[in-house]
């Protein structure tokens, strides 16, 4: 699925996004079902899924994430 979107640090520490519109979209769908987004969790190490380097900046972003049930 590609949503765009961005769940932010409330949900995964550290995320360096805001939460989009499409990251409180997905949030409702993972309280609404009881998942739980193991990116926010011990169990996972590293944080950041892309990242790009431009003349201006480097972009980093978390656009992976993986969810599952309990």
């Amino acid at each position: 699925m590609d949503a765009n979107a961005k769940l932010g640090s409330h949900l995964i520490a550290n995320d360096p996004h805001l939460q989009s519109s499409n990251g409180k979209m997905l949030e409702n769908v993972i309280k609404e079902n009881d998942l739980i987004v193991v990116n926010g969790t011990s169990l996972c190490e590293g944080l950041i899924t892309r990242m790009r380097k431009t003349v201006v900046a480097t972009e980093k972003s978390v656009i992976d994430f993986f969810i599952v049930c309990k």
